[in-house]
């Protein structure tokens, strides 16, 4: 065909005419069935190096959803310690968040129940009771003015919060962030988890743990020689309940429209931590992950020996992969029945993974008193290249990954991941089999330690051990320990005189992070025992003693025999002087009679090395120094040795002769002190009636007619006897004399 150069032109004009109508159809078309969504969608997950934060909004479906991946699909790590994703508030815009994270800035995290949502100081959170009332024209949302930008320097110094839901979304779940037709409207359930900034509307994920569950009872009938297809429900939604706050978690949810229904009787709590675990105090935990297999008997699930523990078992996690069909989890087992042997069996072990102490009895209170600890794999497959174990440490508030180290121990088919501690507090251990298939299920597992092998701190100032006190003494005690057990612990002071033991720890107080321990002053002299014995909750125990005295009024001593003090004595001794002191002593002179003797000093007595067993009086002296700087000196002791026998004199009478009438007799001994001690008369022993004592002298009279005998014996003051002195008389009628008498 022939055209010409204007006609060329003409129709030049019309196919760009086409072309360009076509455009803007095309685009007026799409903008009207789906328009791009201005949405900011950030992942914000952290790994050892830190926090990380990813805009995944072009992941957004046509259909308004959002599949979670995992946080290593999105790069810069390769932990797959993480399973769930939890909506957080941020008051900040993604751009500002970023820009802390890159620049070292501070990110801390906490906790919130979305049945109370934190107040924010620009009331950035999109509540439906804000939104109705505050912005009628877009009532799903709120406006708020824009945050500025942050410089560098702004950034690193800034301090950002996550403020995260009880809700979870578990990786691979499809979740409807906007409405199927408008990709700007944000979906009903998700509006309460809009951050806003300006006229952008900002929802953000952050990478958490899976909570602790108690697994359901399996009610389903077991099955021989059978194959059986077990469906689970996307829509499977997990409540799931702490001793902080109820969680609610969101599995394989493909409903358009579903919404999180959290419990909305829970309570809220602001913990400075984004994972999330259940009772840390046992003395053990076990996770066991499962497939849905069914077999012929249910204890064959259970093959670690797990008699001394006690078992939590954490919620199987799956691959996190969603189905459009509904269908998520189907797994088939075929087994033999007991009986039978001419079936095939086919079943798919999962691997386990447990968490215990080297030794039990070192889990105390749920906390662990020894910087070592082990995961126990058991893996028919076990690589330890597979396995990545990471060990999280609490620092002010905030998860960091610690120094802790481990190394991998086989023996026979389980393997260990020995793990040691750098320093005592509260730490996470995460274990996750990597490069798994995308439907075998990832084994994930955590548990909360708490270290302390730190035993507590005990210092006693006021008085010294070993100390001898002229003074009164006041002693100050002073413990501490972060888990210090107050019910186990005890202080006591021992009077070793009066055997007397008083416990003092209800009088300590409170100070500088630990407690003090004022005494009341002691000052009777005594040897005291000051015990000090502090337990924390680890059962770590530290002791302290302290044995000092007071001794303000020197030593005192005792003579021995004690009965010889001031004494006679007719019996050979060898004396000794015990000293007793509060203190160390010392012998500054001992002597006797004013002469030095010789002695020896063991065992706080002093003791002469000379017999003392010649007559006569003995003096002794003893002066003594103590290390509290007392000298002391004991009283002079007195004792009078005689061994000689007393003399009896009989006055009165003489041996043969004979008296008219009667006779005064006396009776005495030849050195003054002594005594008659026993007085017979024709072999009857007198009693002391029947005679007289004048003046150390018995006097008595003998009137009866007739021959006598008088034996008489004497006693000293030292117990010495006389020999009987006797004397034979004889007593006449005396004669009458008739006198004249003159008769008148």
């Amino acid at each position: 065909m022939n055209v010409r150069g204007k006609d060329k032109k003409v129709i030049a004009i019309v196919i760009c005419l086409c072309f360009l109508f076509q455009i803007i159809f095309r685009s007026f078309t799409f903008d009207s069935i789906a328009a791009p969504s201005s949405t900011v969608i950030g992942l914000i997950f952290r790994d050892g190096n830190g926090y990380h934060i990813r805009n995944v909004s072009l992941f957004l479906n046509s259909d308004g959803t959002l599949t979670l991946p995992t946080p290593r699909d999105l790069g810069d790590t390769n932990d797959e310690s993480y399973s769930n994703w939890s909506p957080v508030l941020v008051e900040n815009s993604f751009e500002n968040v970023k820009n802390v994270i890159l620049n070292h800035g501070n990110i801390e995290i906490e906790d919130y129940d979305i049945s109370r949502p934190p107040t924010l100081a620009t009331s950035s959170v999109a509540t439906p009771s804000i939104a109705t009332s505050s912005n009628p024209r877009r009532g799903d949302l709120v406006i708020r003015n824009g945050f500025h930008t942050m410089t560098r320097e702004e950034s690193s110094n800034a301090s950002i919060t996550l403020y995260r839901s009880n809700v979870y979304y578990s990786i691979g779940s499809s979740v409807q962030i906007a409405r199927a037709n408008d990709l700007n409207a944000i979906n009903n359930s998700m509006q309460q988890f809009v951050s806003k900034n300006g006229d952008r509307n900002q929802i953000f994920f952050l990478a958490v743990q899976p909570p602790v569950v108690d697994p359901p009872v399996d009610t389903r009938a077991n099955t021989a020689n059978t194959n059986e297809t077990g469906t689970a429900n996307n829509n499977n939604v997990v409540t799931v309940d702490t001793p902080t706050r109820t969680e609610t978690r969101v599995r394989n949810n493909d409903s358009a429209n579903s919404a999180p229904t959290p419990d909305r009787n829970t309570q809220s709590t602001n913990v400075v931590n984004n994972v999330s675990t259940g009772n840390t105090n046992s003395q053990s935990a076990t996770v066991q992950v499962q497939d849905n297999v069914q077999t012929t008997n249910n204890q064959t699930n259970a093959s670690v020996d797990t008699s001394n523990q006690q078992q939590r078992l954490f919620q199987p996690l799956g691959s996190g992969n969603s189905s459009s069909d509904g269908n998520s989890g189907n797994s088939v087992s075929t087994v033999n029945s007991v009986g039978g042997g001419n079936g095939s069996s086919t079943e798919n072990v999962r691997p386990r993974v447990s968490i215990n102490t080297d030794i039990v009895s070192n889990r105390v209170n749920g906390f662990l008193n020894t910087r070592t600890t082990s995961v126990s794999v058991e893996d028919n497959n076990f690589n330890a290249n597979n396995y990545s174990v990471l060990v999280y440490k609490k620092v002010d508030g905030k998860e960091v990954l610690s120094n802790a180290r481990y190394t991998w121990s086989s023996e026979g088919g389980s393997h260990r991941a020995n793990i040691v501690f750098d320093d005592d507090g509260e730490y996470r251990i995460a274990v996750v089999k990597n490069n798994q298939g995308s439907g075998s299920g990832k084994v994930r597992f955590e548990e909360k330690v708490n270290v302390d092998a730190t035993a507590p701190h005990i210092t006693i100032t006021g008085v010294e051990d070993l100390t001898a006190n002229a003074r009164t003494v006041s002693p100050v005690v002073k413990y501490s320990d972060v888990n210090i057990d107050l019910s186990r612990s005890k202080i006591t002071l021992t009077a070793v005189a009066d055997g007397k033991s008083r416990d003092l720890i209800y009088k300590a107080k409170k100070q500088d992070g630990g407690y003090v321990l004022n005494l009341d002053p002691i000052y009777i002299d005594d040897n005291y025992v000051l015990t000090v014995t502090i337990y924390d909750m680890a059962g770590n125990v530290t002791e302290k003693k302290v044995n000092f005295s007071v001794n303000k009024n020197g030593a005192t001593f005792k003579f021995k025999p004690e009965e010889l003090v001031g004494a006679y004595t007719n019996k050979p001794f060898t004396p000794s002087i015990e000293v007793w002191n509060t203190d160390e002593i010392s012998i500054v002179s001992a002597t006797i009679n004013g002469m030095d003797e010789p002695y020896e000093f063991v065992g706080g007595e002093l003791k002469f090395l000379n017999p003392i067993n010649k007559d006569g009086k003995y003096v002794f002296n003893l002066e003594v120094s103590d290390t509290a700087g007392n000298k002391s000196s004991m009283k002079p002791v007195e004792v009078i040795y005689d061994a000689t026998k007393p003399v009896c004199i009989i006055n009165g009478v003489k041996e043969g002769e004979s008296y008219e009438g009667s006779v005064n007799i006396i009776l005495s001994t030849e050195l003054p002190g002594d005594e008659i001690s026993s007085v017979w008369l024709d072999d009857k022993l007198l009693a002391s009636n029947e005679y007289k004592i004048n003046n150390g002298k018995v006097e008595l009279v003998a009137d009866t007619k007739g021959s006598h005998t008088l034996k008489v014996q004497a006693k000293d003051k030292a117990g010495n006897l006389s020999d009987i002195e006797t004397v034979n008389f004889e007593i006449k009628v005396p004669n009458v004399k008739l006198s004249s008498i003159s008769l008148l």
